[in-house]
């Protein structure tokens, strides 16, 4: 049955999935919302064929309209698929994305002292994107633990 599914989606990819993304920015009547959940999709696809590239860029896209819309539940549910099928870093060796990191400490921040889901996500991901980070570690000890208080570097 796995297998099935991956076929299938990996077909999906070859017949030109990744091309929607493009083709969507220019459909003058599309909305900022359908764009997100497209690149969701995108990255959902794509991490189930391995192509971890869509699935970077399409899940930061993701994320930056989410924060721009002051979104942190969003802002989760797209971080989510940088971890999703994933048994290491999303992001390459020694690589940290500013823009993508900026954008999950401010829905962090946005989401309240409560433990929740979207809170959990956001950390989760947050230390993730900060593994390769220098001058991180506490901060990461603090995610990883739980810390309301997330201190910052």
């Amino acid at each position: 049955m796995r297998l099935g599914v991956l076929a299938a989606v990996s077909n999906l990819i070859q017949r030109g999935t990744n091309r929607a993304s493009p083709v969507h920015r220019l459909d003058p009547r599309a909305t900022t919302a359908e764009r997100y959940d497209l690149l969701v999709d995108l990255a959902t696809v794509a991490s189930l064929a391995a192509r971890w590239d869509l699935v970077l860029t399409s899940a930061r896209e993701a994320v930056a309209i989410a924060r721009a819309s002051d979104d942190p539940e969003r802002v989760a549910r797209a971080a989510a698929e940088l971890t999703r099928s994933s048994v290491w870093t999303s992001q390459e060796y020694e690589t940290v994305d500013e823009d993508l990191v900026d954008d999950l400490r401010a829905a962090l921040a946005r989401s309240g002292g409560q433990d929740s889901a979207t809170r959990c996500t956001l950390m989760l991901a947050l230390s993730c994107q900060l593994y390769y980070a220098p001058g991180t570690h506490a901060e990461i000890d603090a995610l990883v633990d739980g810390d309301p208080r997330v201190p910052r570097p």
